[in-house]
């Protein structure tokens, strides 16, 4: 998890009580629905008394899941809970039958919901091959931030290793990656800041200062490294930052650029910058999963890993700071069209030989 240089360590503490496991279950029929589920795994914390088969949930915890969805959520989803005692843990699914996929893309573009500033994007292609039909699924996240290169500011080593989430045994590595994720905060709202007040050189000034101080912050949290900024004219004031807090920021880049932003200019500053800081938190508190299903047999994927006709991703960590997209293509035969095909060049043949056969015979006198 991302530690003390972005966030206070009250939240960090409240974050590692509420962790949770979302996997994102799709089925892709044969003719085009989609049977969707939504499945959370999180711990158990209520001391209740609880039936174990069908713990029922009032309307104001439902209401509560809905609105903290990081995906699209409401109550046409079919809602089921079950509770592990010995884990001392609960999993929720919801789940949803669409039509196509255009109907998810529909969700996506008008519902209210935490990873909407990712701006995901679906489709699901069907076309016929001769006697096979191939399916065609897509799904693209924007990244949350606008940030640096995370190929250029990590090593080709550094990035298996943080895909494969063994950051955590390199402290060295977990604070490169709070660095960068850090940078992208910074390099959003200077982006947000310029294109409200207009281009302003001090921005970038101010930019610069912030990489100084998560520079020096960084140095500070790996006891390891020669502290080479303690005597940093950062030292005196980089505990007091906090990068996921909107207000902070706006002030931090007024009170460096002598520029008074306009309540309009913060309005859109907060309501853009906003949402994507609850994302990112609550990024940091979920491990998430998806798998799709597809007719037929694989063909092709960039999933981490392939089951038969499943692929299987994690969440690119790297969402934060850079776009993620998942493809899938598999191929089934089609035997009502190898029939029909057969059935034409049967009729084909037959009239090629009834043809022939009138040509070779002399006509009668």
């Amino acid at each position: 998890m991302i530690k003390r240089i972005i966030l206070p360590a009250l939240l960090l503490l409240l974050m590692t009580t509420n962790c949770k496991d979302l996997h994102v279950g799709t089925i892709i029929k044969d003719n085009g629905s989609i049977h969707r589920t939504y499945r959370i795994e999180k711990e158990w914390q209520s001391s209740r008394p609880i039936n174990t088969e069908t713990p029922i949930a009032n309307r104001k915890t439902i209401r509560r899941e809905i609105a903290n969805s990081l995906l699209p959520l409401d109550t046409t989803w079919e809602r089921q809970q079950s509770i592990d005692t010995t884990k001392h843990t609960t999993t929720i699914s919801y789940t949803k039958q669409f039509e196509n996929w255009q109907q998810i893309q529909k969700c996506y573009d008008t519902a209210t919901y935490l990873f909407r500033p990712t701006n995901p994007k679906i489709e699901v292609t069907k076309s016929q091959r001769l006697i096979k039909t191939r399916f065609s699924y897509t799904e693209h996240f924007r990244p949350v931030f606008r940030g640096v290169d995370y190929k250029t500011f990590f090593t080709a080593t550094e990035i298996q290793l943080i895909r494969n989430g063994e950051m955590d045994k390199s402290d060295s590595l977990e604070l490169k990656f709070q660095k960068w994720v850090a940078y992208c905060i910074i390099n959003e709202i200077a982006e947000l800041a310029t294109n409200a007040s207009g281009t302003n050189p001090l921005i970038e000034i101010w930019k610069t200062k912030m990489f100084g101080k998560i520079e020096f912050a960084a140095q500070q949290g790996n006891p390891t490294k020669d502290n080479t900024l303690s005597m940093s004219p950062f030292e005196n004031d980089y505990n007091d930052m906090n990068i996921t807090d909107t207000e902070y920021l706006i002030s931090s880049i007024e009170n460096a650029t002598n520029v008074n932003l306009s309540e309009k200019a913060k309005q859109t500053i907060q309501y853009t910058l906003n949402p994507k800081i609850e994302l990112y938190i609550s990024l940091l508190m979920s491990n998430i999963t998806f798998s799709v299903k597809m007719p037929g047999e694989a063909v092709s994927s960039n999933a981490d890993s392939i089951v038969g006709n499943i692929a299987y991703w994690k969440l690119d960590p790297f969402i934060l700071g850079a776009p993620v997209t998942m493809e899938f293509t598999s191929e089934k035969k089609s035997p009502a069209t190898a029939i029909a095909l057969g059935a034409a060049l049967l009729s084909a043949l037959l009239g090629w030989s009834v043809w022939k056969k009138r040509k070779k015979t002399p006509p009668q006198k």
